[in-house]
């Protein structure tokens, strides 16, 4: 039995700084990959110093990161959002000076698969293909 199908980039998802989204038509394969090293993020000072979020926009320009992300630990993804405080602490007091990588948030609030009132969700589809004999 399959355990699936799917896109990959192998190895190199670990030895490229930069990987783009991989689409065909309108279905996403792989959204943007980002993998920042321990000497990328060094020129960020600690969470607490006033310059901190200045700095973490510079880095965000550098690197050319869209608004929100993903943090990707393992399958653990955590949404970051560079336009806040409080997120952008929360990134780099749990990456500390450890390299990490980010993902492409794919949702948009203006455009949601699914609205309630003054909710809006997001959602993953999970497609299963079988053989018939």
């Amino acid at each position: 039995m399959r355990g699936g199908i799917g896109f990959t980039w192998g190895s190199l998802l670990e030895s490229k700084p930069f990987l783009p989204r991989v689409r065909y038509g309108n279905v996403i394969f792989s959204p943007a990959k980002w993998n920042i090293s321990p000497s990328d993020s060094k020129d960020i000072p600690k969470i607490t110093d006033s310059s901190f979020f200045e700095k973490v926009q510079n880095f965000k320009t550098m690197k050319k990161l869209p608004d929100k992300v993903l943090l990707v630990q393992g399958d653990n993804k955590l949404l970051i959002d560079f336009n806040h405080l409080l997120s952008v602490q929360m990134l780099f007091s749990e990456v500390k000076k450890n390299g990490f990588r980010l993902e492409e948030f794919l949702f948009d609030n203006k455009y949601p698969l699914v609205k309630r009132s003054d909710e809006i969700f997001t959602n993953q589809v999970i497609l299963c293909f079988y053989k018939n004999r």
